[in-house]
């Protein structure tokens, strides 16, 4: 079992896209709203470009059912059905 975290920005359609794959498919998804207007929000941003994220979702893949702290087994920036469609199989 997998569950996704993903990044996401106020509005996004790719973003909710993203979700929506992933929760119709069974896999738990977290999301998380970044704020450009808040400190964090602007840390996380300044974190995913140096990553290479150049747009959202940010996405992460994780083994298990809940966030143990574990490196993800995926990472990939912005709407990827073919990479989401990895992890539904």
């Amino acid at each position: 079992m997998i569950h996704v975290v993903i990044y996401h920005t106020k509005n996004c359609m790719k973003c909710m896209l993203t979700a929506k794959e992933f929760e119709r498919n069974s896999i738990p998804v977290k999301k998380i709203l970044v704020d450009p207007e808040s400190d964090w929000g602007t840390q996380k941003l300044e974190k995913f470009k140096l990553e290479g994220a150049r747009s959202f979702p940010v996405v992460r893949v994780y083994e298990g059912e809940n966030d143990d702290g574990s490196n993800p087994l995926d990472i990939w920036s912005d709407y990827q059905l073919d990479k989401i469609r990895e992890w539904v199989k």
